[in-house]
């Protein structure tokens, strides 16, 4: 859906009238990390927090558990939080989405880890996790394959701030 009020209207109303906050974390916390998609500013960061405790109690849930985690991770990176991040980037096994037809969060994943280690200056085996990010880059099939959008920002940020320094 492309028009964002309509999807923002219908978030808000899952989020009111249909959501399960109690029995259904993950479905509440996703809502939440949806909504957040809508805003870039403190309100982003309050959303991603609010998603951060029903993903983190959905991880034990059998059927949304892995997702959890993966959502999890993305809500810690997106608040700038990235010490969390790593850790969970970290717990989620390699390859956990390629059983489940979904390389490309593997692959995100490992983008995100490779990032968070960067922001983090925790960068002793870079070399080594690009190496394996290329290497699962290359092996995944050609609709799995995803745009490195938050790498390219975290190298642009780097180089951005060396020229900053510079001047």
């Amino acid at each position: 859906m492309e028009d964002k009020a309509t999807q923002r209207t219908l978030i808000d109303y899952f989020l009111t009238h249909l959501a399960d906050k109690i029995h259904e974390p993950y479905l509440f916390g996703f809502a939440l990390y949806l909504k957040s998609t809508h805003y870039h500013d403190e309100e982003r960061i309050n959303l991603l927090n609010a998603a951060i405790p029903l993903f983190i109690q959905a991880q034990g849930d059998e059927q949304h558990g892995l997702y959890a985690q993966a959502y999890l991770l993305y809500a810690y990176y997106d608040s700038h939080q990235y010490e969390q991040a790593l850790r969970v980037a970290q717990n989620i096994p390699p390859n956990a989405f390629a059983s489940h037809q979904q390389a490309w969060r593997d692959l995100v994943n490992m983008q995100l880890e490779i990032c968070c280690l960067i922001k983090l200056n925790q960068i002793d085996n870079l070399a080594l996790k690009l190496y394996d990010f290329f290497i699962a880059f290359n092996q995944v099939e050609e609709t799995d394959v995803i745009m490195p959008n938050e790498l390219a920002e975290t190298i642009q940020s780097l180089v951005s701030a060396q020229t900053f320094q510079a001047a």
